[in-house]
């Protein structure tokens, strides 16, 4: 264990021989349980009052806590290098590495609990992975995020309350985001059924039509193709005029639900909307303000599922 420790570096706060060649049992214990609290061990404080009162000293405890399972895990990644042959790291190191990184992650806006734990240091350590190398790799994500439809990405931050942090995360790791993300949106759909609803929704936008985030998140989870409704929103839009009712018009509205259903391809609110479209051009045969072939309301492609 001695080796070990001379081999693996000062864990943190070692090698106070000195300082307590004069100090008491209480003050031994303090400082342990300090350096436990710094480790992240405090479960360990019991073990470390064993020692104090077994007579001791603070250095041959600290050394012996290289021994401990609960030290072990906690650093695991002191003994992977070493098990590698890589440059040994000391415990003072590792928490250096941990709160730099966990600072990066931070500053980037990604999610709590995502990438900030011990556990998810060891790799970058057991790899070898420097600072520097991590801020590149949150450099290139970030590339790719931003490259995601701009207007998917707006609708994504005005309907489903999703930020730039949780958006990097999903293309850094789909599967951890999804289980993390949804710890702040229990209520709501997971990642990428919000992802997939947004660019419904710019879709339909693009194409003049509105649609909520409820709404879009419908057409969704219905398996409706993004690429295929710009065309049939952007008639419905144009068409605006026609799903009202003028004064002395006996045929009702055309409903908000018809009228996406339409353009996502419901065959029966098409024809109500043709039929409303022909008594209307009907009506106004002499020099009316609506044709049937206005925006081409009679031929509503159908949105591919």
């Amino acid at each position: 264990m001695a080796d070990d420790y001379q081999s693996y570096g000062n864990p943190g706060r070692m090698g106070a021989t000195t300082l307590f060649a004069e100090s008491g049992d209480s003050d031994a214990f303090a400082y342990l349980q300090s350096l436990l609290a710094d480790y992240g061990l405090e479960e360990l404080s019991p073990w470390a009052l064993e020692q104090v009162q077994a007579g001791h000293s603070p250095t041959v405890i600290t050394q012996q806590l290289y021994d401990q399972p609960a030290f072990q895990r906690r650093f695991k990644a002191i003994f992977a290098r070493r098990d590698r042959g890589l440059p040994p790291i000391s415990v003072s190191e590792v928490l250096a590495y941990e709160r730099s990184v966990r600072g990066l992650f931070k500053a980037a806006g990604l999610p709590e609990g995502f990438y900030d734990s011990p556990e998810d240091f060891i790799n970058f350590l057991v790899d070898d992975t420097s600072v520097a190398e991590l801020n590149d790799r949150i450099e290139q994500y970030k590339t790719v995020s931003y490259s995601l439809d701009p207007a998917a990405r707006a609708e994504l931050m005005a309907n489903y309350g999703l930020t730039e942090g949780n958006l990097l995360a999903y293309v850094i790791n789909p599967d951890m985001a999804l289980d993390h993300i949804q710890k702040s949106y229990r209520e709501r759909p997971a990642i990428a059924q919000r992802i997939a609803a947004a660019r419904v929704g710019a879709e339909a936008r693009a194409g003049g039509f509105a649609l909520s985030g409820e709404e879009a998140l419908n057409l969704a989870q219905r398996g409706i193709d993004p690429a295929s409704i710009r065309g049939a929103f952007g008639e419905i839009a144009a068409s605006s005029e026609l799903m009202g009712t003028l004064p002395g018009e006996v045929t009702a509205n055309i409903s908000r639900a018809d009228q996406i259903a339409a353009a996502t391809g419901d065959v029966m609110a098409r024809e109500r909307i043709k039929r409303k479209a022909q008594a209307r051009a009907a009506a106004f045969s002499g020099g009316g303000s609506f044709a049937t072939d206005k925006a081409g309301i009679g031929g509503l492609g159908s949105a591919n599922t």
